[in-house]
Protein backbone atom coordinates (compact mmCIF):
# COMPACT_ATOMS: atom_id res chain seq x y z
CA UNK A 1 0.00 0.00 0.00
CA UNK A 2 1.62 2.99 -0.85
CA UNK A 3 2.41 5.48 1.68
CA UNK A 4 0.29 8.84 1.56
CA UNK A 5 0.12 12.48 4.08
CA UNK A 6 -2.03 10.31 6.53
CA UNK A 7 0.49 7.88 6.77
CA UNK A 8 3.66 9.34 6.35
CA UNK A 9 4.08 8.85 10.43
CA UNK A 10 2.47 5.14 10.39
CA UNK A 11 4.13 2.47 12.80
CA UNK A 12 5.31 -0.58 11.56
CA UNK A 13 2.55 -2.65 13.08
CA UNK A 14 0.03 -1.22 10.42
CA UNK A 15 2.01 -2.02 7.76
CA UNK A 16 2.99 -5.28 9.52
CA UNK A 17 -0.58 -6.06 9.66
CA UNK A 18 -1.78 -5.78 5.72
CA UNK A 19 0.41 -8.17 4.34
CA UNK A 20 -0.80 -10.31 6.99
CA UNK A 21 -4.12 -10.25 6.50
CA UNK A 22 -4.04 -10.35 2.39
CA UNK A 23 -2.33 -13.90 3.18
CA UNK A 24 -5.43 -14.97 5.12
CA UNK A 25 -7.85 -14.23 3.08
CA UNK A 26 -5.79 -16.09 0.17
CA UNK A 27 -5.22 -18.88 2.77
CA UNK A 28 -8.96 -18.81 3.27
CA UNK A 29 -10.06 -18.73 -0.15
CA UNK A 30 -7.80 -21.22 -1.30
CA UNK A 31 -9.26 -23.34 1.85
CA UNK A 32 -12.98 -23.05 0.13
CA UNK A 33 -12.25 -23.55 -3.31
CA UNK A 34 -9.92 -26.65 -2.72
CA UNK A 35 -12.95 -29.08 -2.95
CA UNK A 36 -13.73 -27.54 -6.43
CA UNK A 37 -10.81 -28.49 -7.90
CA UNK A 38 -10.48 -31.94 -6.31
CA UNK A 39 -14.00 -33.25 -6.50
CA UNK A 40 -13.71 -34.90 -9.34
CA UNK A 41 -10.69 -37.09 -8.43
CA UNK A 42 -12.79 -37.49 -5.01
CA UNK A 43 -16.08 -38.85 -7.12
CA UNK A 44 -13.93 -41.45 -9.19
CA UNK A 45 -11.86 -42.81 -6.32
CA UNK A 46 -15.19 -42.95 -3.59
CA UNK A 47 -17.73 -44.02 -5.47
CA UNK A 48 -19.82 -40.46 -4.97
CA UNK A 49 -23.14 -39.65 -7.29
CA UNK A 50 -23.64 -36.23 -8.46
CA UNK A 51 -26.43 -35.67 -5.07
CA UNK A 52 -23.48 -36.49 -3.18
CA UNK A 53 -20.68 -34.37 -4.36
CA UNK A 54 -23.25 -31.11 -4.98
CA UNK A 55 -24.32 -31.58 -1.17
CA UNK A 56 -20.93 -31.27 -0.20
CA UNK A 57 -20.06 -28.08 -2.25
CA UNK A 58 -22.97 -26.48 -0.73
CA UNK A 59 -22.46 -28.02 3.16
CA UNK A 60 -19.29 -25.27 3.12
CA UNK A 61 -22.00 -22.27 3.00
CA UNK A 62 -24.09 -24.07 5.77
CA UNK A 63 -21.73 -23.33 8.40
CA UNK A 64 -20.54 -19.97 7.09
CA UNK A 65 -23.45 -18.09 7.08
CA UNK A 66 -23.92 -19.36 10.89
CA UNK A 67 -21.08 -17.07 12.11
CA UNK A 68 -20.67 -13.84 10.50
CA UNK A 69 -22.46 -11.94 12.93
CA UNK A 70 -21.22 -14.24 15.69
CA UNK A 71 -17.64 -13.39 14.82
CA UNK A 72 -17.79 -9.66 15.08
CA UNK A 73 -19.55 -9.76 18.49
CA UNK A 74 -17.03 -12.55 19.40
CA UNK A 75 -14.36 -9.68 17.96
CA UNK A 76 -15.27 -6.67 20.03
CA UNK A 77 -15.49 -8.82 23.32
CA UNK A 78 -12.19 -11.34 22.74
CA UNK A 79 -10.44 -9.53 20.30
CA UNK A 80 -10.13 -9.38 16.44
CA UNK A 81 -6.55 -10.67 16.67
CA UNK A 82 -7.47 -13.80 18.52
CA UNK A 83 -10.73 -14.84 17.27
CA UNK A 84 -8.93 -14.45 13.73
CA UNK A 85 -6.32 -16.54 15.05
CA UNK A 86 -8.71 -19.72 16.40
CA UNK A 87 -10.71 -19.13 13.21
CA UNK A 88 -8.04 -20.27 11.34
CA UNK A 89 -6.21 -22.73 13.22
CA UNK A 90 -9.32 -24.63 13.09
CA UNK A 91 -10.36 -24.33 9.53
CA UNK A 92 -7.00 -25.45 8.23
CA UNK A 93 -7.13 -28.48 10.44
CA UNK A 94 -10.81 -28.99 9.26
CA UNK A 95 -8.92 -28.90 6.16
CA UNK A 96 -5.69 -31.07 6.75
CA UNK A 97 -8.57 -33.72 8.34
CA UNK A 98 -10.77 -33.74 5.04
CA UNK A 99 -9.24 -36.46 3.36
CA UNK A 100 -9.16 -38.93 5.86
CA UNK A 101 -13.12 -37.72 6.82
CA UNK A 102 -13.73 -38.34 2.55
CA UNK A 103 -12.82 -41.96 3.26
CA UNK A 104 -14.68 -42.38 5.97
CA UNK A 105 -17.92 -41.34 4.46
CA UNK A 106 -19.75 -38.53 2.62
CA UNK A 107 -21.29 -37.76 5.97
CA UNK A 108 -18.08 -37.29 7.33
CA UNK A 109 -16.62 -34.92 4.40
CA UNK A 110 -20.32 -33.03 4.81
CA UNK A 111 -18.92 -32.27 8.72
CA UNK A 112 -15.64 -31.55 7.95
CA UNK A 113 -16.32 -29.04 5.39
CA UNK A 114 -19.07 -27.43 7.57
CA UNK A 115 -16.51 -26.71 9.75
CA UNK A 116 -14.02 -24.95 7.47
CA UNK A 117 -16.92 -22.83 6.69
CA UNK A 118 -18.23 -22.01 10.30
CA UNK A 119 -14.18 -21.17 11.16
CA UNK A 120 -13.99 -18.91 7.97
CA UNK A 121 -16.88 -17.14 8.92
CA UNK A 122 -14.92 -14.93 11.52
CA UNK A 123 -12.64 -14.01 8.54
CA UNK A 124 -14.10 -10.91 7.10
CA UNK A 125 -15.35 -9.55 10.31
CA UNK A 126 -12.38 -9.62 12.43
CA UNK A 127 -10.45 -7.94 9.29
CA UNK A 128 -12.63 -5.21 9.05
CA UNK A 129 -12.36 -4.90 12.95
CA UNK A 130 -8.19 -4.99 12.84
CA UNK A 131 -8.29 -2.39 9.83
CA UNK A 132 -10.59 -0.05 11.87
CA UNK A 133 -8.24 -0.15 14.85
CA UNK A 134 -4.88 0.38 13.01
CA UNK A 135 -5.54 2.06 9.92
CA UNK A 136 -7.00 5.77 9.62
CA UNK A 137 -10.33 6.90 7.67
CA UNK A 138 -8.55 7.86 4.64
CA UNK A 139 -6.75 4.98 4.07
CA UNK A 140 -9.11 2.65 4.81
CA UNK A 141 -10.64 1.77 1.66
CA UNK A 142 -7.22 0.99 0.04
CA UNK A 143 -6.43 -1.21 2.47
CA UNK A 144 -9.62 -3.02 2.18
CA UNK A 145 -8.63 -3.65 -1.52
CA UNK A 146 -5.45 -4.60 -0.92
CA UNK A 147 -6.66 -7.68 1.95
CA UNK A 148 -9.53 -8.30 -0.02
CA UNK A 149 -7.67 -8.98 -3.68
CA UNK A 150 -6.01 -11.39 -1.65
CA UNK A 151 -9.22 -13.83 -1.91
CA UNK A 152 -8.80 -13.68 -5.74
CA UNK A 153 -5.02 -14.58 -5.52
CA UNK A 154 -6.40 -17.41 -3.40
CA UNK A 155 -8.84 -19.04 -5.73
CA UNK A 156 -6.76 -18.60 -8.76
CA UNK A 157 -3.68 -20.03 -6.66
CA UNK A 158 -6.43 -23.27 -5.73
CA UNK A 159 -7.49 -23.43 -9.24
CA UNK A 160 -3.88 -23.57 -10.52
CA UNK A 161 -3.22 -26.65 -8.38
CA UNK A 162 -5.50 -29.02 -10.40
CA UNK A 163 -2.82 -30.90 -11.65
CA UNK A 164 -2.02 -32.06 -8.12
CA UNK A 165 -5.63 -33.15 -7.56
CA UNK A 166 -5.36 -35.41 -10.41
CA UNK A 167 -1.75 -36.91 -9.05
CA UNK A 168 -3.05 -37.48 -5.48
CA UNK A 169 -6.13 -35.50 -4.43
CA UNK A 170 -5.23 -35.11 -0.47
CA UNK A 171 -2.31 -33.64 -1.38
CA UNK A 172 -4.34 -29.95 -2.14
CA UNK A 173 -5.83 -30.42 1.21
CA UNK A 174 -2.73 -30.84 2.84
CA UNK A 175 -0.47 -28.15 1.32
CA UNK A 176 -3.18 -25.72 1.85
CA UNK A 177 -4.18 -26.66 5.54
CA UNK A 178 -0.50 -26.73 6.93
CA UNK A 179 0.54 -23.18 5.14
CA UNK A 180 -2.50 -21.86 7.24
CA UNK A 181 -0.65 -23.15 10.30
CA UNK A 182 2.28 -21.72 9.12
CA UNK A 183 0.65 -18.67 9.01
CA UNK A 184 -0.69 -19.01 12.00
CA UNK A 185 2.77 -18.69 13.81
CA UNK A 186 3.63 -15.88 11.84
CA UNK A 187 0.66 -13.74 12.48
CA UNK A 188 0.82 -14.59 16.75
CA UNK A 189 4.33 -13.97 16.22
CA UNK A 190 4.06 -10.29 14.09
CA UNK A 191 0.53 -9.09 14.24
CA UNK A 192 -0.30 -5.77 16.36
CA UNK A 193 -2.83 -6.44 19.10
CA UNK A 194 -6.37 -6.36 18.43
CA UNK A 195 -6.44 -2.52 19.26
CA UNK A 196 -4.31 0.36 19.94
CA UNK A 197 -5.21 0.33 23.16
CA UNK A 198 -4.71 -2.99 23.96
CA UNK A 199 -0.79 -2.23 23.18
CA UNK A 200 -0.81 0.54 25.81
CA UNK A 201 -1.02 2.99 22.89
CA UNK A 202 2.04 1.20 21.09
CA UNK A 203 1.72 1.14 17.35
CA UNK A 204 -1.16 4.06 16.33
CA UNK A 205 1.24 7.69 16.18
CA UNK A 206 0.72 11.37 16.07
CA UNK A 207 -1.98 12.09 14.06
CA UNK A 208 -2.96 8.46 13.28
CA UNK A 209 -4.10 7.78 16.59
CA UNK A 210 -6.37 10.95 17.11
CA UNK A 211 -8.08 9.77 13.26
CA UNK A 212 -8.45 5.94 14.98
CA UNK A 213 -12.03 5.73 17.29
CA UNK A 214 -10.76 5.09 20.43
CA UNK A 215 -12.16 1.72 22.16
CA UNK A 216 -13.64 1.88 25.23
CA UNK A 217 -13.60 -0.92 28.10
CA UNK A 218 -16.06 -3.57 26.22
CA UNK A 219 -13.94 -3.64 22.95
CA UNK A 220 -16.36 -1.73 21.35
CA UNK A 221 -15.30 1.61 19.39
CA UNK A 222 -16.51 4.85 20.31
CA UNK A 223 -16.39 8.26 18.62
CA UNK A 224 -13.88 10.41 19.64
CA UNK A 225 -13.84 14.58 18.93
CA UNK A 226 -11.46 13.91 16.43
CA UNK A 227 -13.31 11.24 14.03
CA UNK A 228 -16.77 12.98 14.27
CA UNK A 229 -17.87 10.83 11.09
CA UNK A 230 -17.66 7.60 13.12
CA UNK A 231 -21.44 8.31 14.66
CA UNK A 232 -23.27 8.60 11.30
CA UNK A 233 -25.13 5.99 9.82
CA UNK A 234 -23.07 3.86 6.99
CA UNK A 235 -25.27 5.43 4.52
CA UNK A 236 -24.93 9.28 5.38
CA UNK A 237 -20.85 8.51 5.45
CA UNK A 238 -18.52 9.88 2.84
CA UNK A 239 -18.18 6.79 0.74
CA UNK A 240 -15.47 4.17 0.78
CA UNK A 241 -14.85 4.24 -2.79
Amino acid sequence: MRRGKYTSDCSGEAFTLLPLLFLNNMLGYADRTNLSVAVIAMSRELGWGEASTGTLLASFFCGYVLTQIPAGLAAARFGAKRVLLIGTVVWSAATVLTPWAARQSINAALAARVVVGLAEGVQIPCCNALLAAWVPPQGRARALSFIFSGQFVGTICALSCSPLAEWWWPSIFLLWGWLGFVWCLVFAALAPASSPGASAGKGAAGEELGLIPAVDGSGSPRCSASAPRCARPAFLAHPAF
